[in-house]
C-alpha cells in the first residue's frame, strides 16, 4: 500500500477515495452515489469517462476496490496518529543513544546529531524494556521477603496472643471469687472508671524489632493501631466498708492507764 499512489484509489467524479465504488460495463469505477448523480443530469446512461453507454441500471459493486481502499483509509489514519518529529514533521524512527530521545532520519543527518549513535525505535525500545525490568527484580525480591517477615510477625504474635491467654486465664479464675462482690456488680451511672490504658499492641512491637533486624521499610502511618479499651468499671467503697473500718479505728486506740 506505501507505493500506491491516492490518486489511483480516487473516483474520476469526485476526486477522493471510492466510497462504495461501482464498476461500469466498461471497467471504469465510480463511486456508487457519483455515477447515480451524474445519471441524473444525462439524457443516457453514459461512462463518465469513456461516454459509453451502460446498459445496467446498477452497477456491481467493485469489491476489489472496495477493499483496497478501506486498507489504504485505515493505514492513512495509523501513520496520522503516529507521533511525528516537532522540528521536520517526519516519523520517529531512530533513537538517539547520546540524547536518549527518539529522532527522525532528518535529525539524524542534522548537526545537532552528528558522530551520534542510533538505533531502530523497536530495538531501543526492547533494549529499556529489559532494563527496566532488570531494576524491578530487587525490588519484587525485597517486597516478596518484606510480606514474609510480615506474615511470620503476625503468627508470632498470635502465638504469644495463646499463651498470655492460657497463661492468666486459671489465675483469674482462682482470684475471681475472693474479689468483692461489689467489684463484680454490673457498672451503673454512678460507677467511676479507672482511666483509659491502652493495650499493648504485640504486633507493632515485635514487628518493629525485627524491621530493625532486617532494615526493612517502617509500616505506613497507623498500620498497627489498636483502640483504646477501658479497664474494668470500679464502684466507689461501699459505706458498709467505710462505717466499718471507721468502727475497726476506734477500737484500736489505745485507752492510756490510769496512775494508782
Amino acid at each position: 500500500m506505501a507505493s500506491r499512489s491516492e490518486e489511483d484509489l480516487c473516483c474520476p467524479v469526485c476526486q477522493e477515495v471510492f466510497r462504495d465504488p461501482v464498476v461500469l460495463s466498461c471497467s471504469h469505477s465510480f463511486c456508487k452515489v457519483c455515477v447515480k448523480n451524474w445519471w441524473r443530469q444525462k439524457p443516457t446512461q453514459e461512462c463518465p469517462v469513456c461516454k459509453r453507454r451502460s446498459s445496467k441500471m446498477d452497477p456491481p459493486c467493485n469489491l476489489v476496490l472496495k477493499n483496497l481502499c478501506e486498507s489504504f483509509l485505515q493505514e492513512k489514519h495509523q501513520s496520522s496518529s503516529e507521533a511525528l518529529c516537532s522540528l521536520h514533521s517526519e516519523k520517529l524512527r531512530l533513537f538517539c543513544l547520546d540524547h536518549q530521545e527518539p529522532v527522525c532520519l532528518v535529525c539524524r543527518d542534522s548537526e545537532k546529531h552528528s558522530e551520534h549513535t542510533f538505533r531502530p525505535m523497536d530495538e531501543a525500545a526492547r533494549q529499556h524494556k529489559e532494563k527496566i525490568l532488570e531494576t524491578l527484580k530487587p525490588l519484587k525480591q525485597k517486597l516478596e521477603l518484606q510480606k514474609k517477615v510480615q506474615c511470620e510477625i503476625d503468627q508470632t504474635a498470635e502465638h504469644m496472643k495463646v499463651q498470655a491467654r492460657q497463661k492468666w486465664r486459671p489465675r483469674l479464675t482462682d482470684t475471681l471469687p475472693l474479689l468483692p462482690a461489689s467489684l463484680l456488680c454490673p457498672p451503673t451511672p454512678c460507677h467511676h472508671r479507672i482511666s483509659v490504658v491502652p493495650a499493648v499492641d504485640w504486633t507493632a512491637l515485635i514487628g518493629g524489632f525485627v524491621r530493625g533486624v532486617f532494615g526493612l521499610a517502617p509500616p505506613p502511618p497507623g498500620a498497627g493501631v489498636r483502640s483504646q479499651q477501658p479497664v474494668v468499671p470500679c464502684a466507689p467503697p461501699s459505706p458498709s466498708l467505710h462505717t466499718r473500718a471507721h468502727a475497726q479505728g476506734e477500737n484500736s486506740i489505745v485507752t492510756p492507764a490510769t496512775g494508782p
